[in-house]
C-alpha cells in the first residue's frame, strides 16, 4: 500500500522482476523502482486507488511456493 494523497496521472508499469510506479500529488511527482525477488504474474497483479492509498497486489509467478521470502532483490 502507498500512501499518497489525491492521486493524478499515475503510472505503473509492472515486468516480471520490476515494478516501477509514477504518480502526482499536488503537483508534487512521485516516482520509486523496485527489483523484486522473484517473478510475478504481471496478467494476475493488480492496481487500485482506494482513498488516500494506492494498493498494488502482487501475485507470485511461482505458486508452489507458499510465501514471499522477501519483496526487493538483493
Amino acid at each position: 500500500t502507498i500512501e499518497i494523497r489525491d492521486v493524478k496521472d499515475e503510472k505503473v508499469d509492472l515486468q516480471e522482476k520490476q515494478l516501477n510506479f509514477y504518480a502526482k500529488s499536488d503537483d508534487k511527482p512521485y516516482e520509486f523502482s523496485l527489483n523484486l525477488f522473484a517473478e510475478v504474474d504481471t496478467e494476475e497483479s493488480k492496481w487500485n486507488i482506494l482513498g488516500p492509498n494506492m494498493q498494488i497486489i502482487l501475485i507470485k509467478k511461482d505458486k508452489e511456493q507458499p510465501y514471499w521470502l522477501r519483496l526487493q532483490a538483493e
